[in-house]
């Protein structure tokens, strides 16, 4: 039995009514967690400048910052951006970001590919510009985990179904791992790209290589869900070793 065998075990054999109330337990005490461990999380417009601050300060540690007469290149994805910020006290640590695909795509333009067909941009989102500052990667669980709750959280609340992604083979499977609908999808090639945008991307490029692209569900990243497959993992792992 594999963990994926385990985690549909674990979720089937406890009643609706169970992981209804993790899913509500979860959603609503995480804030609080958060807090008492000294983090909060602020979404929409007015993190603007924090989360391009933490963007700047990771990108910039390892040489991959676009250079800066170029940033007007970027404004384009700041337009299309719902921004989510996790502060340590006043202090700006990580970063997610909600891109309306409609506007532009970061994870397309870095690979030059063109939009799934048949994906309805309306009820999509774009997960990217993600980063946590190095100081504050000891605790990236924590981080991570508040980034996400708030992410869940607005996309439930506007509506949001599918959320699209691009990055490594390897963090895909982190995703399909913890989201049972997690899917590759194809995308075409674009036409070619302006020289601007090519140096833009030029060192980032450098740093990542290419990737795939995938979606998953936004009701597959049910708390309740992640959790038992997350606790199948551990049960397989134990069994396995």
């Amino acid at each position: 039995m594999d963990d994926n065998t385990l985690a549909l075990a674990l979720h089937d054999d406890a009643p609706s009514s169970i992981g209804r109330a993790f899913d509500e337990l979860a959603m609503r005490a995480w804030p609080h967690v958060a807090r008492a461990l000294g983090y909060t999380v602020r979404v929409g417009p007015d993190c603007a400048d924090d989360g391009r601050e933490v963007l700047r300060a990771v990108w910039g540690a390892v040489g991959a910052t676009p250079p800066a007469e170029l940033a007007w290149v970027g404004e384009r994805y700041d337009r299309a951006t719902t921004w989510i910020v996790a502060y340590r006290g006043a202090e700006p640590v990580g970063v997610f970001g909600l891109l309306d695909m409609r506007v532009a795509s970061v994870s397309l333009d870095y690979d030059r590919r063109t939009v799934p067909a048949g994906l309805d941009l309306a009820c999509t989102r774009e997960l990217a510009r993600l980063a946590i500052v190095p100081s504050h990667r000891r605790g990236r669980g924590v981080v991570m985990v508040a980034l996400l709750r708030e992410m869940l959280h607005w996309s439930k609340q506007n509506h949001i179904k599918t959320l699209f992604a691009g990055s490594t083979p390897r963090l895909f499977r982190v995703y399909a791992r913890y989201n049972a609908t997690a899917r590759l999808v194809d995308t075409l090639p674009a036409p070619p790209e302006s020289e601007a945008l090519s140096r833009y991307f030029a060192p980032l490029r450098a740093r990542g290589g290419p990737g795939v692209h995938f979606t998953f569900e936004v009701d597959g990243a049910r708390p309740w869900d992640v959790f038992t497959r997350f606790l199948a993992g551990k049960l397989y792992r134990r069994r396995s070793g």
